[in-house]
């Protein structure tokens, strides 16, 4: 019997409404914005079948968008992009939202902070 393909998913969660530093995710080091660097671990680890960048930006999406062209969106609704929202409530929904979309069940998945490269 064949084994069974192990579908994995890398998780770039990015909210825009940070208290401290407005918009930090998009800052750049060396050229790159912070979620260019979690982009860039995620597509070169080649650990992945599937990356998606949750937020609740359109900022960061076009960003996403242009860098990668493989690199899925998900919005966050409002609940998930306020301050006292977790990252595992978000994880779940990125990975709920990834299955539905492309009708896969998720076996393994990775958070890749933009904030901690």
């Amino acid at each position: 019997m064949p084994k069974k393909k192990i579908i994995t998913l890398a998780v770039i969660p990015a909210r825009s409404g940070s208290k401290g530093i407005k918009n930090k995710n998009l800052r750049k080091i060396n050229g790159k914005s912070l979620i260019g660097y979690a982009a860039d671990i995620a597509i070169k680890s080649k650990l992945f079948d599937f990356i998606a960048m949750s937020s609740d930006s359109i900022k960061y999406k076009k960003e996403i968008k242009s860098y990668k062209k493989n690199i899925d969106f998900v919005i966050r609704n409002k609940k998930l992009s306020s301050d006292k929202a977790n990252s595992l409530d978000v994880w779940r929904d990125t990975i709920k939202q990834i299955e539905i979309k492309y009708k896969v069940k998720i076996d393994i998945s990775m958070l890749i902070e933009p904030t901690n490269p």
